[in-house]
């Protein structure tokens, strides 16, 4: 019951009584200290007002509104402002600015949807106490996300998928849920004052990284919210949403043969797109990457018990700081990519897999635990086919350490085998999708893809491996290290500090007996898979592949700086190594900072640039190509790409070449020029678009094995171009466009 207000607060001049209504946070602990409290302040007779939390929220938003308002004005009229661009116009201004705010504002709903929803799934799974609050939330938002994408696929399969089915799972997900979207808002409201308090207490480090933290996360968010121009992202990941939308419905794409990976994320982009836009769906995966960064910090509190409450505080704030400096993982924070989900839900399972190790359960709550553990799992495998890497690394490791740490057998086993059941039931509905759509579960792996000839998909299954000798294996991590780049040698650019700090993780290993040990575990095991599979298939080599590594890095190393600064007889090898993370850290905003800034991620959030500017600036000759195509081709065209597998700017109905060896799969079946015109009017075909760029690049490079391939078929594409194409458009050496007559 609430108390009653007094009759006079002249009696009594201490402030006004407050009436508390404790409810504890499903899935939380349930005593006291882990109750959410709501409090409702009474109105002191002087009529001053304490702010309440929704008004606070009111406030910010109106500020925010009036700071645009005002800096646009000032950029269209001030002296000191360029002038604006003359292909914009108020209008047009505006209408990019609301998009921008739209999405701002869309974002956290998801996600609070998300984790309103997750509690009470994940109130049925546990009991309280068992996990912390922290921990309840992201494991609730994780969960509640992994349940709106399959209900998004559950919809799209019935033919339901459109706006109102968006926007009907945003506001069910709140609307059923209000009691635990209220909670979550009450927590994240104490959570700010308390940190407001932490902030005003914490020494400069803490604080330093925290704005670090809170830059990159910035500053990636900006980005990630601009036009998509990733080239894997134009390929499948939002292309395959895009044609689900507009069919209404998913159903098989089998012409791009990519959709036939597990789609745990793109039906997330599905939702994304359907409630506003594409630039959604590339912060949808940003999301995932905050939600690591606020795992590790978990994690560090959760398992480091040798530290005390400032180091285990310092570990996590390194640990998140190194896992965002990584130049892969920022970039990844911006594309529309799945790696980020992955990396997410694998380090929750081996989170969930870690705390059945270190607490003593009941058998009961044991097997809860193992459930939710696997859960995570098949969510995990949603992200792609790669998650068995991850999957096995955490397996093996609880077995091991299990073993080690005297578990009963029966019991350690029977987790183990409820494990991996879980996961493969939750995994199953992509495997079962696959089976219905491609006639394959794994598809396009071993059996192909329903409508491709075998030999189409050839080069991608049977590619030649990378040779690795002794030598090579040992310099392994200071290639990938020194020599990996973006879009070159291992197509990722990663942190030195995991390679440099490397002395001092191996003696974390060595001192932490149980975290850093299955850490340990799960990197090896990752590890040398990958390095099998790059041997076997140099299609896979990329570093990317072992994303999920990188927190698990980050985490075992930042246990390693602070356990040596702990160790007084290190003083000058421990300033020397705050030095240097120092200089790292900086840098890498620096270089953040930078490239915000040449992506013009403002001026096009603003409106002050146009869309189609930034992606003929970003994307070239191919926004070029696709523009000709959505404006001067017959609606009813059907396009065919060579060498080119982005489909997702072309507004015209489309045969991309996903693996750019469809070009010579036809010339090597149909040498015949003949043969081949009329092969391409079978299926369909009206037009034609070459890449000349990628037939010239392939001519070129030895590594990839298409010279020959390419000068065999120079005379039949000669021959094919004089009597069967018409030349539509052209870019010289870029993109021709053909129309098949």
């Amino acid at each position: 019951m609430q108390p009653k207000s007094p009759k006079s607060t002249l009696a009594k001049p201490e402030p006004s009584p407050e009436t508390t209504n404790s409810q504890p946070l499903s899935g939380m602990d349930g005593d006291i200290s882990a109750q959410i409290v709501l409090v409702t302040p009474q109105t002191p007779t002087s009529h001053t007002h304490q702010t309440s939390f929704g008004w606070r929220i009111v406030s910010i938003v109106a500020s925010v509104w009036l700071l645009a308002i005002v800096l646009i004005w000032l950029w269209l009229h001030a002296p000191f402002m360029p002038p604006l661009l003359s292909a914009l116009n108020a209008s047009e201004v505006a209408s990019t600015l609301f998009s921008t705010i739209i999405n701002l504002l869309l974002l956290p709903l998801m996600a609070l949807a998300a984790t309103a929803s997750g509690l009470r799934l994940l109130g049925w799974v546990l009991p309280p106490k068992i996990l912390n609050k922290g921990e309840s939330l992201v494991v609730a938002c994780g969960l509640g996300l992994g349940a709106i994408g399959f209900l998004v696929l559950g919809f799209g399969v019935s033919g339901f998928l459109d706006w109102p089915m968006a926007y009907g799972l945003l506001l069910g997900s709140l609307i059923l849920n209000f009691r635990q979207t209220e909670q979550i808002l009450s927590y994240l409201q104490q959570t700010w004052q308390s940190g407001r308090k932490w902030g005003q207490n914490s020494n400069w480090v803490s604080r330093l990284l925290i704005i670090y933290i809170g830059l990159i996360l910035g500053l990636t968010l900006c980005v990630s919210l601009l036009p998509p121009t990733a080239w894997d992202s134009l390929m499948y990941h939002l292309a395959a949403p895009k044609l689900y939308l507009q069919n209404h419905q998913i159903g098989p794409l089998n012409q791009i043969t990519t959709t036939t990976y597990p789609f745990g994320m793109e039906m997330l982009f599905t939702w994304a797109m359907a409630l506003h836009n594409d630039s959604l769906a590339q912060a949808v995966h940003w999301l995932f990457g905050l939600l690591t960064a606020i795992t590790l910090i978990l994690m560090t509190n959760r398992f480091f018990d040798g530290l005390n409450p400032a180091q285990r505080q310092l570990t996590g704030l390194l640990a998140a700081s190194f896992y965002l400096s990584i130049p892969l993982v920022q970039t990844l924070l911006t594309w529309a990519y799945t790696d980020l989900l992955l990396t997410f839900y694998a380090l929750l399972t081996l989170y969930i897999l870690l705390l059945i190790l270190k607490s003593k359960f009941k058998t009961q709550d044991w097997l809860r635990l193992t459930i939710l553990a696997g859960v995570m799992g098949g969510l995990c495998f949603g992200g792609k086919y790669w998650s068995v890497l991850s999957l096995a690394g955490a397996g093996l490791a609880f077995l091991v350490v299990g073993t080690q740490e005297k578990v009963a057998a029966r019991r350690l086993w029977g987790s183990f085998i409820v494990f991996g059941l879980i996961t493969l039931l939750v995994a199953s509905p992509w495997l079962i999708r696959n089976w219905f759509f491609s006639d394959n579960p794994i598809a396009p792996f071993m059996f192909g893809v329903r409508g491709w000839d075998k030999a189409e998909l050839t080069s991608f299954n049977t590619a030649g491996g990378v040779l690795f000798d002794l030598p090579g294996l040992i310099t392994l991590p200071w290639k990938l290290t020194i020599n990996g780049q973006t879009g070159g040698q291992f197509d990722a650019t990663i942190s030195p500090l995991f390679l440099g700090l490397a002395p001092l993780t191996i003696f974390a290993a060595i001192r932490e007996r149980l975290a850093c040990r299955v850490v340990v575990i799960v990197i090896a095991v990752e590890f040398i898979t990958w390095v099998v599979a790059v041997s076997l298939n140099s299609n896979v080599n990329e570093t990317r592949a072992i994303a999920p590594m990188f927190p698990l890095l980050a985490l075992i190393t930042a246990y390693g700086v602070v356990v040596t600064i702990d160790v007084s007889k290190t003083l000058v090898l421990h300033n020397f190594v705050k030095l240097i993370i120092s200089v790292y850290l900086a840098t890498n905003l620096f270089n953040q900072i930078i490239a915000v800034n040449d992506a013009d991620a403002l001026p096009v959030l603003m409106g002050l640039r146009a869309r189609d500017i930034y992606l003929e600036t970003t994307l070239g000759s191919y926004w070029r190509a696709a523009r000709f195509i959505n404006n001067q081709l017959p609606a009813q065209a059907h396009l065919a790409t060579w060498l080119e597998p982005r489909s997702y700017y072309l507004e015209r109905a489309t045969q991309p070449d996903v693996f750019l060896d469809k070009f010579f799969y036809y010339f090597s079946h149909y040498p015949n020029p003949e043969q081949l015109a009329g092969k391409l009017k079978e299926q369909g075909v009206t037009h034609i678009l070459i890449s000349e760029r990628g037939l010239t690049f392939l001519a070129n490079i030895q590594e990839y094995n298409r010279v020959a391939d390419v000068k065999a078929a120079q005379p039949v594409l000669a021959e094919l171009k004089a009597k069967y194409l018409t030349l539509l458009y052209e870019e010289p050496g870029q993109y021709a466009l053909y129309a098949l007559h």
